[in-house]
């Protein structure tokens, strides 16, 4: 993915957002690109991939509803390094974990559906 300034994806399957990334740099997410689209193609195969015939599209406000902030059910943070932490959100549709470096600046947003 060279395509400049973008920094994250939103894998979909029939339509609905399954899982995302967001990153702090284009370049970390251009560095990771290639683990991160086999992952998302192992996991279509995994879960059988949908019917490719009815795929549909998900609307942008699906998405943006998708990448908002899970936060309602409260918030676990877990020290992993001297260099990193992570903040782990809740709601009753996905999970949100910040990996975040000691200056609270955050370096990616996982996004996963429940």
């Amino acid at each position: 993915m060279d395509a400049e300034g973008v920094v994250g994806y939103v894998f979909v399957l029939d339509g609905t957002p399954v899982s995302g990334e967001v990153f702090a740099s284009h370049a970390l997410f251009r560095k990771l690109w290639p683990k991160l689209a086999r992952a998302a193609i192992v996991d279509a195969i995994r879960t059988g991939g949908g019917d490719a015939s009815a795929a549909a599209e998900p609307s942008p406000n699906k998405v943006t509803r998708f990448l908002a902030p899970a936060r309602t059910d409260g918030n676990q943070q877990q020290h992993l390094t001297d260099y990193a932490s992570q903040n782990v959100f809740e709601d009753d549709e996905r999970l949100l974990i910040e990996t975040r470096r000691p200056d609270a600046s955050w370096v990616t947003k996982t996004y996963q559906a429940k």
